[in-house]
């Protein structure tokens, strides 16, 4: 339970620290690192996830070049997140769930939330690093409208961590830098990201 406190508020400590760093309010990409829990490209396009797989849990391995994870599928949204050459061990992966439902413990931001994906890093490492990837992430869908803008937000402990704008899609497609680009990330600590209509 200690730990737990502990982990919390070392969140709380540097998430504020990185907000006073890149100025509150501001669209701009905030770098995050958050505690440890318990514990070049290979691919020029992203893969495409099999229909109909909202509130199902996906695992992918997480490969040390670089790469892609495809979201679960789940209300017309497609797509994958890219990432780019890590220093995760062999046997690290990723879990994925994508759903139309706000998870529990995340706050509630400006706009139409359209979709959420939860990613978990399981790793035997505590945290994992990854270096910027080299091809963009993507969501596509019938309901990304190109008369709307949108924003991607990223949630920890209950507090938004990330977030940056994603601008308008073209042809129901959305692309934009890898959310794990220079991260370090702590594994087992679900991480909840959200797409956004402005």
């Amino acid at each position: 339970m200690l730990d737990k406190l502990s982990r919390g508020l070392t969140a709380i400590a540097l998430f504020s620290l990185a907000a006073f760093a890149a100025g509150c309010g501001s669209n701009a990409s905030v770098p995050y690192a958050l505690p440890a829990g318990p514990g070049a490209d290979v691919h020029s396009t992203v893969a495409q996830s099999v229909p109909d797989a909202c509130n199902t849990t996906v695992n992918d391995p997480l490969n040390r070049a670089g790469g892609s994870d495809a979201l679960p599928a789940c209300a017309t949204f497609t797509g994958g997140f890219t990432y780019g050459p890590n220093n995760a061990p062999s046997g690290s992966s990723v879990a994925l769930l994508s759903t139309t439902k706000k998870p529990g413990g995340v706050p509630t931001e400006p706009g139409t939330p359209l979709l959420f994906v939860q990613g978990e890093l399981k790793s035997k490492a505590g945290y994992i690093t990854f270096k910027a990837s080299k091809v963009k992430s993507d969501v596509h869908s019938t309901k990304l409208l190109s008369s709307k803008t949108y924003t991607l937000y990223a949630f920890a402990y209950g507090f938004e961590i990330y977030h940056t704008n994603l601008g308008s899609p073209t042809n129901g497609t959305l692309k934009f830098a890898s959310p794990f680009d220079g991260r370090q990330l702590p594994t087992y600590v679900k991480v909840t990201v959200e797409i956004a209509q402005n």
